[in-house]
């Protein structure tokens, strides 16, 4: 039998300001950066207060060595940029970011609490309240949870933007294209395809959960928050995650919910039926391709191709905005700031180089492989829902990182790898179940 391994209560506390973190990183990049920084410095003093202590074994092997050499070549790629210090600020702020989430989860994850310390903690609420069913929860469903209800508020924001047009999106409009579109939400993030990729995210893990959830209100709940972050999607006009939700709606049932196919097909003849020209247009524009939207990404992609050839062992991770203007022949302006060249495996391979890229695959695909056997062997619903959730993220992230690449946010980035540590984490608790300790495993 495992041995299970006890710690105090600063591991709690620690937990705390992960799951404010991952509120956090749904509104605000300074105010999360501010909190990564406090969970390094506490999380160091965790660490070492209990570096006597045995830790249990999380990530595989395989895995564990792939994520030393995907930051390891992040870090080489900085050498080849123009500006190595600028370079290297982005690297330690961005990438920095991304390590200590890992870290720090993982750290979180390598320790169950006393007894004696969850008997307290969860006598100080009344029986059935809100806030004692919320600590008996295992803390990837916790995590979740704060990465769902702070989902709430942007969807809620992001359909208010769009029906009181609380700011302005002229920006983001090609009028001549798109003569009837006067508005493109984007809520609490940068922009609407950010936005929209975020809402891939949400939309990923409600199906997921929809699919595991045997409670009638949970399952309503569920399917009136996917209705409405669906909404939200179609009110960024971000075509390209327009067909990445499509295709996860596919996965979902084709793959775990064969007998949602009625539902979704009413759903979509009641959607096309009240949609409006604009809705239509956007629609149309997806096969004609004449747009400057279109246009700027064919000169984008090529632009990166050039960068590659030229750049075989990356321009640096995080510093493609450094390099564009240099090699830009389309917008000749370098005044204008581009962050990423729209395609998520050529935006790898420009900055990390085509090492950098069969790593960060490497990981990738491992994090899928755990999740595709997690979901086949899960003994809970909601470490099910934790695995086929992932599986779904990333049918949306393939499709849409055709056209965009999203995870250049820094915000995205430090969920999509919280949410790689979440499989890590359900796959531990579900083996620690499976050897009949699940009602040690609580917080």
């Amino acid at each position: 039998m495992k041995q299970l391994i006890y710690a105090g209560t600063e591991y709690l506390y620690l937990r705390y300001i992960v799951l404010l973190l991952l509120v956090v990183l749904a509104f605000n990049q300074i105010l999360a950066a501010y909190l990564s920084i406090t969970l390094a410095v506490f999380g160091l003093f965790v660490v070492f207060k209990n570096r006597k202590n045995k830790k249990l074994s999380i990530l595989p092997t395989a895995l564990q060595y792939g994520l030393w050499l995907l930051f390891l070549v992040a870090y080489l790629s900085i050498r080849n940029s123009a500006d190595t210090n600028a370079s290297t600020y982005n690297f330690i702020y961005v990438v920095g970011q991304y390590i200590v989430a890992i870290w720090v989860l993982l750290n979180c994850g390598n320790y169950f609490v006393d007894e004696g310390i969850k008997t307290n903690l969860l006598q100080t609420y009344g029986k059935g309240s809100l806030v004692r069913k919320f600590c008996e929860k295992p803390f990837v469903v916790q995590g979740l949870l704060a990465l769902g209800l702070a989902g709430v508020a942007v969807v809620i924001y992001g359909l208010l933007q769009q029906f009181l047009q609380v700011k302005p999106t002229d920006i983001w409009i090609d009028p001549d294209a798109n003569p009837f579109l006067k508005t493109r939400v984007f809520s609490t993030w940068e922009n609407p395809n950010i936005l929209a990729g975020y809402l891939c995210f949400l939309g990923a893990y409600l199906m997921s959960f929809l699919s595991v959830s045997s409670n009638k209100n949970k399952k309503l709940a569920l399917l009136i928050y996917l209705l409405l972050t669906t909404v939200c999607l179609v009110y960024t006009f971000s075509r390209g995650f327009w067909i990445a939700m499509t295709l996860q709606v596919f996965v979902f049932i084709a793959c775990f919910h064969k007998n949602a196919w009625k539902q979704v097909l009413g759903l979509a003849v009641v959607g096309g039926l009240i949609a409006g020209p604009i809705v239509w247009q956007r629609v149309a524009s997806i096969f004609n391709g004449t747009d400057t939207s279109a246009d700027l990404r064919i000169a984008y992609w090529d632009i990166a191709l050039t960068i590659i050839k030229e750049h075989p062992l990356g321009v640096g991770w995080y510093n493609y905005m450094a390099v564009f203007p240099t090699y830009d022949y389309y917008l000749n302006n370098a005044k204008v700031v581009m962050y990423h060249c729209h395609n998520l495996l050529l935006n790898i391979t420009a900055e990390m180089g085509i090492q950098g890229l069969i790593v960060f695959l490497f990981v990738w695909i491992y994090f899928i492989y755990l999740a595709w056997t997690l979901n086949k062997k899960a003994r809970f619903a909601w470490v099910q829902g934790v695995a086929r959730g992932y599986l779904l993220m990333t049918v949306g992230i393939l499709v849409g990182g055709l056209t965009d690449y999203v995870l250049f946010n820094v915000r995205l980035g430090t969920i999509f790898w919280a949410l790689s540590i979440f499989v890590v984490l359900a796959r531990q608790y579900n083996d620690y179940a499976s050897e009949g300790l699940e009602d040690e495993i609580v917080l």
